[in-house]
């Protein structure tokens, strides 16, 4: 998997480029939204701390359930329902967290142990219905190892710079545009 800080940059992705698209959009206030955002972009890595809480073994139900399409759709089905009755659904919203759920899994897709033109570690999708792994003949991302003893190896600080250095351009570009689309409408 790519590093909870990548992760984390792609959920701030994720919320400006909603709020590029829909700059009305009253569903988040900006604080709040982009930790939302945070947040959902990295649900999907709550398998970790079930490991390190009930097998002592962070990577023990990783890259299981929460890592398949079907967790996406459950994750939909929720966040859906938690905005009708909080009365602030809107279907480009709801489509936009489902967004940032969906963004981690196919960022872990294309994360491998060696970064460039190396096959990825590849994920279950459908697990259980089809028990097939799904890889990418490229890894874009680094995988960061999550046992205690790495937490800042050598190894890990350059997964986390490579996640820095693929998505800060993406936040920059979208901050920069969205600055000159406000001040353009005014």
């Amino acid at each position: 998997m790519a590093s909870s800080v990548g992760h984390s940059i792609c959920g701030i992705a994720c919320y400006l480029a909603a709020r590029r698209l829909n700059p009305d959009i009253a569903v988040f206030h900006p604080a709040k939204g982009a930790l939302l955002f945070i947040f959902l972009a990295n649900l999907p890595d709550g398998d970790l701390l079930l490991g390190y809480l009930f097998a002592s073994n962070p990577l023990q139900y990783h890259w299981g359930f929460t890592h398949t399409v079907w967790f996406i759709l459950l994750a939909g089905i929720l966040i859906g329902g938690v905005m009708k009755a909080t009365e602030r659904f809107s279907v480009f919203a709801w489509s936009m967290l489902v967004f940032a759920v969906a963004s981690h899994v196919a960022i872990d897709l294309i994360t491998g142990l060696q970064w460039g033109m190396h096959p990825s570690y590849g994920l279950k999708l459908f697990w259980p219905v089809f028990d097939v792994r799904i890889t990418s003949p490229i890894s874009l991302f680094l995988g960061v190892k999550h046992e205690l003893s790495y937490f800042l190896s050598g190894h890990n600080l350059l997964a986390v710079m490579i996640d820095i250095f693929v998505f800060s351009p993406v936040v920059m570009a979208l901050t920069l545009t969205s600055k000159k689309r406000r001040g353009a409408c005014r």
